[in-house]
């Protein structure tokens, strides 16, 4: 308090030369006190940095580090499953023109199913997106693997949901697509078991039991695609009426056949025009 007794022997001699009187003998202690207290939080000010300097260094800044990393982990794995998925993508569009239909299809199902990978990536589910990278690494037996272990996850987790359920199996049924007919087969036929109103898994289905040979199959999932009485999209009428005509040209049923053929284009003539931007219309009318 050396400092606190040399201000006080220079602050005596200018009260009284000032003020003509002595202070207040109370007024030193408060001072006193003053700086007393003004050096005690003083200190605990220095210690509370010094533990927070700490705390910084051995505890939070390693944490920290953790996160960013696992974040940038993150961030790096999505990003090269994108790509993959793009590349996967890119190659199918490269290859449509020498394909059949239901490969033609396969396309469409593919960047459809790139797209609900995407959303459910956004929830913290990855595997739509890693199925999808698996099959652009050829690695087909643990894509499917992986896409079943999705789908039987959400049949599990929102049975009540039928269509949210069927949509599962669909996208199941792409990646199994790409390889394995018999496991794409069963999918699609557990979709529409799910929801019958899935056209979209009707066309897909009754395009593989096409290839397969199985005709009469074929035909009973088709059919329902222009019988129905609720909504159908102009894409799932046209596959089907396509899928019908090339069943009737196999049958010999060549009448049957041309009248499919000319239905299918007008569908895709009509949607091409209203949206001519849309290079899947034009693809569908250059089919059709």
């Amino acid at each position: 308090m050396d400092w606190l007794r040399a201000f006080w022997d220079r602050f005596w001699p200018w009260w009284q030369g000032n003020f003509g009187q002595q202070p207040d003998p109370s007024l030193q202690k408060w001072l006193e006190f003053g700086a007393q207290l003004a050096g005690a939080l003083g200190l605990v000010a220095l210690i509370y940095r010094g533990v927070q300097w700490f705390l910084n260094v051995t505890v939070l800044n390693p944490r920290r580090r953790e996160h960013e990393t696992e974040d940038r982990r993150k961030r790096d794995e999505g990003l090269r499953l994108a790509q993959d998925n793009n590349r996967l993508l890119q190659q199918l569009h490269a290859q449509s023109k020498d394909q059949s239909p239901a490969a033609q299809q396969q396309i469409v199902a593919a960047a459809e199913t790139a797209k609900a990978a995407k959303a459910a990536e956004a929830e913290g589910d990855t595997r739509l997106t890693q199925a999808l990278a698996l099959v652009a690494q050829g690695k087909q037996p643990e894509a499917v693997a992986l896409a079943d272990q999705y789908a039987q996850e959400r049949l599990t987790r929102i049975r009540s949901d039928a269509k949210d359920a069927a949509a599962a199996f669909r996208f199941k049924g792409t990646v199994a697509g790409f390889g394995e007919p018999a496991a794409a087969r069963a999918a699609y036929a557990q979709a529409i078991e799910l929801d019958p109103e899935d056209w979209d898994s009707r066309t897909f289905l009754g395009a593989l039991l096409r290839e397969a040979g199985d005709l009469a199959a074929a035909e009973r999932i088709y059919r329902p695609v222009l019988e129905a009485n609720a909504p159908v999209s102009a894409r799932a009428r046209l596959w089907a009426l396509n899928g019908l005509g090339d069943i009737a040209t196999e049958c010999g049923d060549l009448p049957a056949a041309l009248g499919r053929y000319r239905d299918a284009e007008r569908i895709a003539t009509t949607e091409s025009a209203a949206d001519p931007r849309n290079a899947g219309w034009q693809r569908d009318l250059s089919v059709s």
